[in-house]
Formats: C-alpha cells, sequence, structure tokens
C-alpha cells in the first residue's frame, strides 16, 4: 500500500511522439516540466514543449561512456518512487569524466544520481547555502571543506531535461565535502545553483534499479564515508575503557605490593690482573617467609667509563635448588663539540619469578675491566613498571593500526584535490 507521500510514476505519464529528425519515437516522461528532449535514435535535441518539437540541435555525439541505468528505468528511493528521465555526460576538459542520471516524480520533483568510476551519489537541488568561504562552505549547519575548484562541459546528452541543456555547454563548479556529502556549486553564466549530495553504496543502486550488475568503485571517492573512522571511533572507547582498568589495577599493585628489601650487600671488586677475571663473592642468608612472590636483584656500582658483570645464582639453602641469572651494566661519559654526553647506566636489575618461601643467598661471579665498589641489593614482590608500558603498547596496537588506515584512506582522497590538508613532496 502506497503512503500519502509516496506517488509512483506510471506508464500513462509518458508521451510519446516521433522524432523531427529521424522519425524514430521519442518519450516524454515528466511533459509540462521537460524544457528539451533527446532522440535515443539520432540524438538529436528536440523543444520538448513546442508541439512541432522544433529542432534545437542535430546529431550530438553518440560516444558515450557506459550507460547503467536505461531511460524509463523506475525503482524507490528514499521513501519515493523515481524513473530515470535523462542521461547526461560531463567532463572537466582534461580526463575526469562522470555520468549524471536525471531522476523524476511527479510530486517530488527533480533528483539526480552521479556516478564515476563507479562511485555513486544521491543529489538533491538546494535553494541557497547559509555561508561561502574561500576555502569551505557551511549549510545545515554542518562545514564543508573545498575539495574542487574548475570548470565542467557537456559532452553527452539523452532523454529529457527542465532546462535547454546543448551539447558544450560550460559551468564554474566547485565541490565541498564533510563525511559522506558533497556540496556543489555550479555557475553557468549569471545562473548559480546549488546542491547537496550524499555517498550511495553500488549494491544499493543495484537493488533500487533491479540491476544485473555494476562496476566494483575504483580508488576513492571525495566523499566516500571512511569506513576506519568508525571502526576507529568504537575501538578508541574499549581502548580508553581497558586503558583506565589497566591504570586502575596498576595503582592497586603499587599499594599491595610489598617492595621490601630482604638483602643488601656491598663488595668491592679490585683490579684484576686481567680484564674480565672473575671473583667469587657469596651473600648471608637471607629469610623469605611470606607467600610465593617475585624477587628482584638490582645491581648498583660507582663505575665510570668502564663496565660490571655478574652472573649468579639464586640458592634455596634448605633444598639446594637454583636459580641462574646474569646482570651487567655499563657507562661511558665524555664531552665533545655538542657539549656533554654519557651512555649506559650505573645501575641494573633483573626479576626473578615465583620465588617460595625459604632461606636463601647469592653466589656471585663478578668480572669487570676496572676495579670498582659494588652493592647487591635483593627486594621481595616488586612491582614491575614496565608491564603497564607493555600493556599499553599491547593495547594501543590495533587503535593505531587502525588510526594508519584511517589516515591513509583520507590522504588517499585528498590526493584528488588541490587543497589537500595532507604535505605531499611538493610541498
Amino acid at each position: 500500500m502506497v503512503g500519502k507521500t509516496e506517488t509512483i510514476v506510471t506508464p500513462q505519464s509518458v508521451k510519446v511522439f516521433d522524432c523531427t529528425q529521424c522519425g524514430a519515437p521519442v518519450k516524454v516522461r515528466a511533459e509540462g516540466m521537460s524544457l528539451v528532449c533527446i532522440c535515443g535514435s539520432c540524438h538529436t535535441i528536440m523543444d520538448a514543449l513546442d508541439e512541432r518539437h522544433e529542432i534545437i540541435a542535430k546529431s550530438a555525439s553518440k560516444n558515450f561512456r557506459t550507460q547503467y541505468i536505461e531511460l524509463g528505468t523506475r525503482g524507490k528511493f528514499k521513501g519515493h518512487f523515481w524513473e530515470v528521465i535523462g542521461y547526461m555526460e560531463k567532463s572537466d576538459n582534461v580526463s575526469y569524466r562522470w555520468s549524471e542520471y536525471l531522476l523524476f516524480n511527479p510530486v517530488r520533483g527533480f533528483r539526480w544520481i552521479t556516478e564515476n568510476e563507479g562511485h555513486w551519489n544521491y543529489i538533491v537541488p538546494i535553494k541557497k547555502i547559509d555561508l561561502e568561504k574561500r576555502t569551505g562552505a557551511e549549510y545545515g549547519g554542518n562545514s564543508y571543506d573545498l575539495f574542487h575548484e574548475g570548470a565542467s562541459v557537456v559532452i553527452n546528452v539523452l532523454g529529457e531535461f527542465y532546462w535547454r541543456v546543448s551539447i558544450g555547454d560550460h559551468a564554474i563548479v566547485k565541490d565541498y565535502v564533510k563525511n559522506d556529502e558533497i556540496l556543489s556549486y555550479e555557475k553557468m553564466g549569471t545562473e548559480v545553483s546549488w546542491s547537496l549530495g550524499e555517498y550511495v553504496d553500488p549494491e544499493t543502486i543495484r537493488t533500487v534499479f533491479k540491476l544485473k550488475g555494476l562496476p566494483s568503485p575504483n580508488g576513492v571517492a571525495p566523499n566516500q564515508p571512511n569506513i576506519m573512522a568508525s571502526h576507529s571511533s568504537a575501538v578508541t572507547k574499549l581502548w580508553s575503557f581497558f586503558i583506565v582498568l589497566a591504570i586502575a589495577i596498576h595503582l592497586i599493585a603499587m599499594v599491595i605490593s610489598q617492595n621490601r628489601v630482604v638483602s643488601s650487600n656491598n663488595f668491592y671488586y679490585p683490579l684484576p690482573a686481567s680484564v674480565g677475571e672473575k671473583v667469587d663473592r657469596t651473600t648471608p642468608i637471607f629469610n623469605l617467609n611470606d607467600e610465593t612472590a617475585n624477587l628482584q636483584i638490582v645491581l648498583d656500582a660507582n663505575i665510570d667509563d668502564s663496565w660490571l658483570y655478574v652472573v649468579g645464582n639464586l640458592v634455596n639453602v634448605d633444598t639446594g635448588e637454583t636459580v641462574e641469572f646474569d646482570q651487567g651494566i655499563e657507562y661511558y661519559s665524555g664531552r665533545d663539540s655538542d657539549g656533554k654526553w654519557s651512555e649506559g647506566s650505573r645501575s641494573g636489575d633483573i626479576i626473578l619469578p615465583d620465588i617460595p618461601i625459604g632461606n636463601y643467598q647469592l653466589n656471585l661471579e663478578v668480572s669487570g675491566d676496572k676495579s670498582a665498589y659494588y652493592k647487591i641489593t635483593v627486594r621481595r614482590d616488586v612491582l614491575i613498571r614496565r608491564n603497564i608500558l607493555w600493556v599499553f603498547g599491547l593495547l594501543s596496537f590495533v587503535p593505531l593500526f587502525l588510526l594508519f588506515r584511517k589516515r591513509s584512506f583520507e590522504m588517499k582522497r585528498w590526493s584528488q584535490s588541490d587543497f589537500s590538508p595532507f604535505p605531499s613532496h611538493h610541498d
């Protein structure tokens, strides 16, 4: 059942007459509203209002692009029934060509569907916009960015139109974009017209007009939706939630972790007979009397322009079980033409996970290239601060990947424009 706001375009609304030039039948679907009509056989342009159908121009070019929707095709789109009554091709006088299909509904009037490189737009004429600026425009409370500015020329026409269109008609054009919308300006002579376009998926066009098939879109259209933008927005919300959760867990861990010093010893590494000669050291026995937790072994030394390396065993003196570890540090500094510099560190640490309760000691083999005082500190149940960085990195991988894809899509879109916000190799 058709609602009150819907009008079905029926074949009875079509007027047929013989072409003034070749005698082939010509159909006028918007009688009384179309000013010109073009013969589908000889492409002669005629006056649609004149009963004699006076010839306006003869033999328009037949070198059409692929016309995917035939004249007379009907379909329900945006809640209303439309019939394709006109087909037009335009060019920018260089290499850019596109097709425009004129739609008609007796109540709603005229609309357009445009196609270029497999990309489709539904176009609605508008009376005026709110504001036009040098690099943008405003309409309906939205701001649009200037994407294209140039000229267009009519190459081919077929069907009927509500103005006296002719092959070779020139116009000044501007396109402004925002998300999936395109705001277009066209000036022919002194007459200015505006329209608002919405990107339409090819599958929607195929379904609405019951077409057998349409080519896949090629490249990125000026107002093609960036699906990565919607994905990125949803993922960013999830990312924010898990980041806050990770920070909260990290703060709780900071509060409940003991970070208790269970052993601290100072040693001296004497000047060896040869660089790297090992010196054995053993710490006093220390007790771990709480539940299983990690153990941090910290090495600090007063080295300068040298290195120190420790190979050790954590020995459970009750059971004889051992855990091997090693830790090295090096520190160098100096001055050059850029000022003071330094590299390395005088401190280093290693974490041994899940060490059970018991009595322990450290057996150490120490080597270096200079004599040095060093300190071995053992801490129990230490918060591993670097873990939060790993969590941030893992949680951020997908959002950063989507951000990269989103930016790449936008750069590809704006590569067709002289007003790209992205820097190019020409800049």
